[in-house]
């Protein structure tokens, strides 16, 4: 990718000579001709997706920020957000364990998703004590969202 150069003094900011994070093997490098990082910068994305393909699905809850920067409009962006968001959804909603399941639906990003909690009650045992706020929840969205099919008892 090109870079114009009116944009290479905000890409130098980060080769500043500051110490490199611990966490890294090599300092982060600007190269020029054509301006490039100097090698690959691992995303929490990326790592939170290994996760899911491992079947690690609550270290992959616990590495999920949540959606990819929710502010912003970019095509590109907007994008790989949703792709995460549904990957992480997806995976969950298949193979989670009822606790990770409903670890994942108290996210703000689920608050609505009553999908994901009729999963929960449905992978939840009967005699469960967390299967009355589950209900509580579900009864809510109905009431605020409307029920996404006919109601029925859910207790």
């Amino acid at each position: 990718m090109r870079v114009p150069a009116c944009d290479t003094h905000k890409l130098r900011r980060v080769d500043d000579g500051r110490p490199a994070d611990p966490t890294t093997t090599a300092a982060l490098r600007i190269d020029s001709r054509p301006y490039r990082l100097s090698r690959p910068i691992e995303l929490d994305a990326h790592r939170v997706l290994t996760f899911l393909e491992r079947g690690a699905h609550r270290v992959a809850l616990a590495a999920y920020a949540g959606p990819l920067l929710v502010g912003s409009e970019a095509p590109g962006i907007v994008e790989i957000r949703a792709e995460i968001s549904g990957d992480v959804r997806e995976s969950v909603l298949a193979d989670a364990s009822a606790d990770v399941l409903l670890a994942y639906a108290r996210t703000d990003e689920c608050a609505y998703d009553r999908a994901v909690w009729m999963a929960c009650l449905t992978r939840l045992p009967v005699q469960s004590p967390k299967r009355a706020s589950v209900v509580t929840r579900i009864e809510r969205i109905d009431e605020q969202v409307g029920p996404a099919q006919p109601s029925r008892n859910l207790r």
